[in-house]
């Protein structure tokens, strides 16, 4: 099985949405990860920001995990 891992970038900001949609399967709790999620705008401003870091691996065009961070 080949998977590829990329950071996102400002432009991903759908992709982020994905991974917020898998968090929320794997814990058990979509409510919390997908029920109110911010505006598109809101999240490719917090992707451009140096200090948050997204990264997401895939298989094909499928979110299979990911990370999220905030560099302090």
């Amino acid at each position: 099985m080949t998977f590829a891992v990329r950071t996102l970038t400002a432009g991903d900001a759908e992709t982020l949405k994905e991974l917020n949609a898998l968090y929320g399967h794997a814990f058990e709790d979509p409510v919390a990860y997908g029920g109110n999620l911010p505006s598109q705008s809101y999240l490719a401003g917090l992707l451009a920001k140096d200090h948050f870091i997204a990264v997401v691996a895939s298989i094909g065009d499928a979110i299979v995990g990911g990370l999220t961070a905030y560099v302090l």
